[in-house]
């Protein structure tokens, strides 16, 4: 089975450095659980506005950022079990390739094989996406699982709260359970 695995927010805890560096220019306390849409700029300080997304343009902004707990674990446990994972995001032009050289500074082991900068999930073949962006999951040809965050809630026919959920969820959809 080939599962496509969204990287912020899904492998990488993106948002916790992103916003501990907002804060502390904008002298400001925004959290995850507080932000209710993909409109980040509506939960920030008027000064800052869509400015927030500036601080994706730094190459070293995943210099400090850690995995989403239990990742590594199932995505290992995931290709033991015969599965190809491969991981998709979207990079501004920017720092394209910075996180590829994340995943493997964090003991992910991707190839250039299993990893694809695209926008568009609507263009990936395979059996399962996880990702967070709810938008992403409708538009991908194969079946989508939403990583439940804030921003993202609504009505989906699968949501899983964490990787062992997910893991679960790929076992059960393997043997035909699912349903």
């Amino acid at each position: 089975m080939i599962i496509f695995v969204d990287i912020d927010g899904v492998v990488a805890d993106l948002h916790k450095v992103w916003f501990e560096r907002y804060n502390r220019d904008y002298k400001d306390d925004l959290m995850e659980m507080r932000v209710l849409s993909w409109d980040l700029h509506q939960y920030v300080k008027p000064e800052c506005g869509k400015n927030i997304y500036t601080y994706l343009l730094d190459r070293h902004l995943y210099d400090t950022v850690e995995p989403v707990e239990d990742a590594v674990y199932y995505i290992n446990k995931l290709r033991r079990d015969g599965h190809r994972v491969v991981f998709v995001t979207t990079s501004p032009w920017e720092t394209m390739g910075t996180k590829f050289e994340w995943l493997n500074k964090h003991g992910f082991e991707v190839s250039n094989d299993d990893y694809v900068e695209a926008k568009q999930r609507r263009f990936l073949r395979g059996d399962i996406l996880l990702d967070d962006n709810l938008e992403n999951c409708q538009e991908f040809h194969g079946y989508g699982a939403v990583y439940d965050k804030p921003w993202n809630q609504g009505k989906y026919p699968l949501r899983v709260k964490d990787w062992a959920e997910f893991y679960k969820y790929v076992k059960s959809y393997r043997s035909g359970e699912d349903e």
